[in-house]
């Protein structure tokens, strides 16, 4: 993955990569370290997960539409590569309709469950 838009972006221990509520725009691809996804949930941290080299987070706010769902942490010192919404944009629109609707609706349906068990709202439509 080579682009000008793609950089790598460094984060000591405990910086907050970004928090709940946060407007996206950016998708992270862990190089080294790790990375804590927590939600808080009735004043308490609720941790999702714990991602570490390879993984993606972040991008459910890019692919979809809404804020960021959860708070991303660095556990230790942690370089990503930062993909920029316009980068992902630019490859889903070269892609297959079908395989982009498809993307589209996967993406629509854990962000709907998401929030329905998160934040007790019920979202669903009748098909």
């Amino acid at each position: 993955m080579s682009s000008k838009l793609i950089n790598r972006q460094q984060f000591e221990k405990d910086a907050v990569i970004f928090s709940d509520g946060d407007i996206g725009g950016i998708a992270f691809v862990i190089e080294s370290g790790q990375v804590e996804i927590s939600k808080n949930q009735n004043g308490q941290k609720l941790v999702l997960g714990v991602l570490g080299p390879n993984a993606i987070f972040g991008e459910l706010a890019v692919l979809g539409e809404g804020p960021r769902m959860a708070t991303a942490t660095a556990l230790e010192s942690t370089v990503c590569l930062a993909i920029p919404e316009s980068e992902i944009q630019s490859r889903m629109d070269s892609t297959d309709p079908f395989m982009r609707a498809l993307i589209r609706i996967l993406v629509d349906n854990l962000t709907k469950t998401s929030k329905h068990f998160f934040d007790g709202e019920d979202r669903r439509q009748s098909t």
